[in-house]
């Protein structure tokens, strides 16, 4: 009787010992699947974080392109084409009923002609579009007499002034002047090169010869 107690008591300990080794197992697995569940919310946390940066600087790229492009649609012309120059001396010719060109200038800070022509009397000031087609403003006032007598003295129009400076077919023209040049009566001549370099000409308003 007291060794079949004791083999009982045997076969309890051996099977009280499978269960607790068994919850001793089901417990580190959970602790395991906890742990890993862990980890795998902080990468997922870490990844989420990371992400507005990354639009961040797309933003700031964008920006900077917006800039450049800002930048290079403000850069303006430093002079006028010869087609537009010859435009804008035919509508002020129309307006002035054929009055005589003493000037044109193009403004490059507004992008515009400034013209004057002489009538006999007066002289006429226009405002002309930059490509040359339309008048936005004109002003007249009496000429003086040594400006009449000027005037008068020059026998090369502004056009024909042109055709002697030779100017390259890609010139950009800053100015035109019917003005005095060592006691001549003389077109002072400036436009812009391929270079984008300034160059003058002086163009004797009599004989058509450089000077």
């Amino acid at each position: 009787m007291k060794k079949n107690t004791k083999i009982l008591a045997g076969v309890l300990i051996g099977i009280t010992g499978i269960a607790l080794g068994s919850g001793i197992t089901a417990l580190a697995l959970s602790n395991n699947n906890n742990s890993a569940q862990s980890n795998a919310g902080s990468a997922h946390s870490q990844t989420t974080m990371q992400a507005p940066a990354q639009s961040k600087t797309t933003t700031g790229s964008q920006q900077q392109n917006t800039n450049s492009t800002g930048a290079t649609a403000n850069t303006v012309a430093p002079g006028g084409t010869r087609e537009s120059f010859e435009a804008a001396l035919n509508t002020v010719a129309q307006q002035s009923n054929n009055a005589q060109i003493i000037k044109a200038e193009f403004d490059s800070s507004d992008q515009h002609w400034d013209i004057e022509a002489f009538d006999g009397t007066n002289e006429l000031e226009y405002t002309v579009s930059a490509d040359g087609t339309s008048v936005f403003k004109s002003k007249s006032e009496t000429a003086d007499n040594d400006d009449r007598a000027k005037y008068a003295s020059a026998t090369v129009d502004i056009l024909a002034a042109a055709n002697f400076a030779a100017l390259p077919a890609d010139a950009l023209i800053d100015e035109f002047d019917l003005t005095h040049h060592n006691r001549q009566i003389a077109w002072k001549v400036d436009y812009y090169g391929s270079d984008k370099k300034q160059v003058r000409t002086i163009v004797d308003a009599t004989t058509g010869a450089l000077l």
